[in-house]
C-alpha cells in the first residue's frame, strides 16, 4: 500500500509564532503583573535578552550554560548526547570520540569550545561536532584542524 506524503513548509514563525514588536511584548508582560515584577527585577542586560527572545531576534544561550554541560556532559551522559544530536540532524549517531577541550579557547576574544566529538553517522561517515560559546572568526581555516583531530 503507497501513502502520500505531504510535505509543508518549515518556517520561523510557523515553529515559533510571529514576531513582536518591544511595545507588543512589553505589553504582554504587563498584562502579567507578578510576570512584570519578576522581569523588573533582572538587570537591564538580562531584560534586554528576555524581551529579544521574546521578540523572536534571539535564541536562549542553552548550549554554553552550566546546565547544559552537566546534563549534556558527553564523558558521563553519552547517551543523552548522542539523542540530542540524533533529534536534530535526523540521523541516528554514535560518539567515536571526546575530543580534549584544553587549550580550546584560541585568543582572549576567541572561540570557547564547550564539547568536541567525533561522531559516527549511520552510513559509517565520521563527523565532528563541536558546541562553541564564541565562534571562530576564521572557520574555513578551522576546516583542516578538525580533518586533523579525526585522523588523528
Amino acid at each position: 500500500m503507497h501513502k502520500a506524503i505531504i510535505k509543508s513548509t518549515v518556517t520561523a514563525e510557523n515553529l515559533f509564532g510571529k514576531e513582536k514588536s518591544r511595545d507588543e511584548v512589553i505589553n504582554e508582560l504587563k498584562a502579567m503583573p507578578d510576570t512584570y515584577a519578576t522581569f523588573l527585577e533582572l538587570t537591564e542586560e538580562m531584560q534586554e535578552q528576555a524581551v529579544s527572545f521574546l521578540m523572536g531576534k534571539r535564541s536562549v544561550e542553552i548550549l554554553y550554560d552550566n546546565f547544559f554541560q552537566k546534563i549534556f556532559n558527553p564523558e558521563i551522559h553519552q547517551e543523552r548526547v548522542e539523542r540530542l544530536i540524533s533529534a536534530l540532524i535526523g540521523e541516528k549517531v554514535r560518539i567515536k570520540q571526546i575530543l580534549s577541550r584544553k587549550g580550546s579557547q584560541l585568543t582572549e576574544r576567541g572561540s570557547m569550545v564547550i564539547m568536541d566529538i567525533i561522531v559516527e553517522l549511520e552510513d559509517g561517515s565520521f563527523v565532528d561536532v563541536e558546541i562553541q560559546k564564541i565562534g571562530y572568526r576564521f572557520p574555513s581555516q578551522r576546516s583542516s584542524c578538525y580533518v586533523s583531530d579525526m585522523i588523528m
